[in-house]
């Protein structure tokens, strides 16, 4: 598999990983805090992007997420994005475990009628 691939395959994930932490404001204002002290925001520079890297593998977000946040920028849109990705992959997981015990129920009642197939009774005229 080529590196490009991987990289692209990675970063397709936007779940949250295991052992990963999940965006936070608060985690958003330590690192925003730590960038302030470095004097040039680009990846050019080490220190940034050591801090930009620091962040991503943290908290499994993008580089350009983490760019944007340790500049100071859309914060609590991200926030607000990973908390709603976060709660809807909880929704699905429910609506899929709802939907198993649905199609039990379903399998268990037309397993029912066949056997109750022989025993109908006539309409009334």
């Amino acid at each position: 598999m080529s590196k490009v691939f991987e990289t692209s395959e990675k970063k397709q994930n936007t779940g949250n990983s295991q052992g990963k932490e999940s965006l936070t404001r608060e985690i958003c204002i330590e690192y925003r805090d730590k960038a302030k002290g470095i004097i040039n925001h680009s990846m050019s520079d080490p220190t940034f992007a050591g801090l930009c890297r620091e962040f991503v593998n943290r908290c499994n977000i993008t580089e350009v997420m983490a760019i944007n946040i340790l500049k100071g920028y859309y914060i609590n849109d991200y926030v607000a994005t990973q908390d709603y990705v976060k709660n809807n992959a909880a929704t699905k997981k429910k609506a899929a475990d709802d939907s198993s015990e649905y199609l039990h129920w379903l399998a268990e009642k037309e397993a029912k009628d066949n056997e109750l197939n022989g025993f109908d009774m006539p309409d009334k005229e």
